[in-house]
C-alpha cells in the first residue's frame, strides 16, 4: 500500500495530466495550420454547352377558350292599365302610423287607473293645502299674540315712565311748599288739587286748581310752589309729544292718605 505523502503525489499528477488533455483537446495548446483547397469558375451561356444546344424548346399548348352560354331573358307582359281603377296615393313620409285599435275592455281599465290616480294626487294635493293654511293660522295667530305682548310691554313700560315722571315732580314741588303758619292741626283734612300742563321741555304752561280746599291761604301755598318749582326736568320723550298733563294732591295733614 502506498503512503499518505505517495498518495497526494499520485493524486497531484494525474489531475496534472487531465489538465494538459483537456487543453490540447480544446484547441487551447499550439494552433494548427489547415490548407483548404482553391477552386477557379468560368460562367458561360447556354449556348456555348453542346449537349444544351441540340435540345428543342417545347410549343406552347393550345388553350381553347369556351364561350359564355347564353341566358333566355323572359319578356315581362305588359299590364294594360284600367283606368276605372284609382291607385291608393302613398302616405307621406312624415306621416304617423296609425295607432291600433285598443280592446275596450282595456281601455275601461286604463281609465279606471286614470281616475283613480287623479282622485290620489287631488286627495295629496288637498292635505298639503290643508296643512299650509293651519300653518298659516299658526304663523298669524303668533304673530297677533307677539304684537298684543309688544303693546302690552310698550304699555307698561310708558306707565312706568308715568309713575317716574310724576313722583320726580310731585317731590319737587313738595320740597318747596311751605304750609301757612294759620293752619290749625287739629282741623280737620283739607285737600287741594291742582292740574298742571308742561311743555316738551318741562317749563310751566299754565296751572289750575280743580278743586279747592275752602282755605285761600291754603290754597295759595300750593299755587306759590308750583310756581317755585318751575322749570320742572323734560318729560320722557315716549310718554307725549305735546303738552304733559298732571293733577296734583296736597293735603293738611301728610298722615293722611
Amino acid at each position: 500500500m502506498l503512503s499518505l505523502r505517495g498518495s497526494i503525489l499520485l493524486s497531484c499528477f494525474l489531475q496534472i495530466a487531465i489538465f494538459v488533455g483537456l487543453l490540447q483537446y480544446s484547441g487551447l495548446g499550439p494552433k494548427r495550420i489547415v490548407y483548404k483547397p482553391k477552386y477557379q469558375v468560368r460562367l458561360v451561356t447556354p449556348a456555348e454547352v453542346p449537349a444544351l444546344a441540340k435540345l428543342k424548346k417545347p410549343k406552347p399548348k393550345k388553350v381553347a377558350i369556351k364561350k359564355p352560354a347564353k341566358k333566355k331573358v323572359a319578356l315581362k307582359k305588359k299590364t294594360v292599365k284600367n283606368p276605372a281603377v284609382k291607385k291608393k296615393a302613398p302616405p307621406p313620409k312624415n306621416a304617423k302610423p296609425k295607432p291600433k285599435p285598443v280592446p275596450a275592455a282595456e281601455t275601461a281599465t286604463s281609465n279606471q287607473v286614470d281616475e283613480e290616480a287623479q282622485q290620489a294626487l287631488e286627495d295629496a294635493l288637498d292635505r298639503i293645502r290643508k296643512k299650509a293654511e293651519k300653518r298659516q293660522q299658526l304663523a298669524a295667530a303668533d304673530m297677533a299674540a307677539a304684537r298684543e305682548a309688544q303693546a302690552g310691554w310698550e304699555k307698561r313700560q310708558k306707565e312706568i315712565q308715568y309713575h317716574t315722571y310724576y313722583n320726580k315732580v310731585e317731590q319737587r314741588v313738595r320740597r318747596n311748599w311751605i304750609p301757612p303758619q294759620t293752619l290749625d292741626r287739629n282741623q280737620k283734612n283739607v285737600m287741594t288739587i291742582v292740574a298742571i300742563t308742561l311743555l316738551p321741555d318741562g317749563r310751566l304752561l299754565k296751572s289750575v286748581i280743580e278743586k279747592t280746599s275752602g282755605d285761600p291761604i291754603f290754597d295759595q301755598s300750593v299755587m306759590r310752589a308750583i310756581l317755585k318749582s318751575n322749570p320742572f326736568s323734560p318729560p320722557p320723550i315716549g310718554l307725549t309729544q305735546q303738552d304733559f298733563e298732571l293733577g296734583l294732591r296736597f293735603h293738611s295733614q301728610p298722615q293722611a292718605p
